[in-house]
């Protein structure tokens, strides 16, 4: 599975079991070094000791002892660092892994959990003895050797632990209430998984209404009524948050990240880019190099 795109040092990182679609990681060393970071997976971590310090796009983030921390695809991470002490259990999981798992498991997550950036929440004594069970039984279970009944024990060792962290995460938006296999959450979890993992997201409500096999007039009221927000809007973001990330990168023309993206040429790439956040591609480059 690849979990990291970075344009500068990568982590020493410590597996304590690394599969296509699950990592389990329990020390984390050179994360003083970390900037320009772009995660490709979905990651839980909680904070066992000391504290991390990180800029998450372009926002300021303190994790201490007992926080627990969430983020999606492809979030940028910048000026980490952490203190002498830290100490840290992760979860990994592929984009494709999760959506599965949010289908199977029936789990009726709200917008916010499912596509903003990152979620954090400070546990009790209890709830970090919890999660750091969950770990240890998932470590030692992934890595015994397998028999019949083996791969039932990990889906609902990860089940559990993925309702523990619904609850724990759960947060005042209003959680969708239908039904989880209505058509329209199976919708809406899929393009969110197409989203994540396209390598050119600039495709339009059309395109993407066709690879989910429905109109772009339904397409768009699924966004509405789950997220809030249309389904051109939702595309926007990430396209803007991909392009954010690239410009970082100084070896990396315009036109070049225009091709990346999937735009046309580089004239339709800056005009989406200042409709959308009011600068052109060079000035949101200087901006974002600060």
């Amino acid at each position: 599975m690849k979990t990291i795109k970075t344009t500068n040092n990568t982590p020493f990182i410590d597996f304590s079991y690394r599969d296509k679609n699950v990592i389990l990681c329990n020390d984390i060393h050179n994360i003083s070094n970390i900037d320009d970071v772009q995660m490709e997976c979905f990651i839980v971590i909680l904070i066992k000791k000391g504290h991390l310090s990180i800029k998450i796009d372009n926002k300021n983030l303190e994790l201490k002892a007992g926080d627990l921390f969430s983020c999606t695809p492809r979030i940028i991470i910048n000026n980490a660092m952490m203190s002498m002490d830290f100490n840290m259990l992760s979860f990994i999981f592929s984009p494709e892994y999760t959506i599965k798992m949010i289908q199977d498991y029936r789990l009726n997550l709200n917008y916010s959990l499912l596509h903003s950036s990152y979620v954090v929440q400070h546990l009790t004594e209890d709830q970090v003895e919890m999660i750091t069970g969950y770990y240890e039984m998932l470590s030692k279970k992934l890595n015994m050797p397998r028999n019949e009944n083996t791969e039932r024990i990990i889906n609902h060792l990860l089940q559990s632990l993925a309702y523990e962290c619904k609850d724990i995460f759960k947060s005042d938006e209003a959680e969708i209430t239908e039904n989880i296999y209505s058509s329209s959450h199976i919708i809406f979890k899929n393009f969110i998984k197409i989203l994540k993992t396209e390598e050119k997201p600039n495709k339009s409500v059309q395109e993407y209404a066709e690879r989910l096999n429905i109109t772009p007039k339904y397409f768009s009221a699924i966004c509405k009524q789950i997220a809030g927000k249309t389904a051109s809007t939702i595309i926007a973001e990430e396209i803007v948050s991909q392009a954010r990330y690239l410009l970082k990168d100084p070896n990396k023309s315009v036109k070049q990240i225009a091709m990346i993206l999937g735009f046309v040429n580089q004239s339709h790439f800056g005009s989406f880019i200042r409709r959308r956040t009011g600068l052109s591609p060079q000035n949101l480059r200087e901006k974002v190099l600060c």
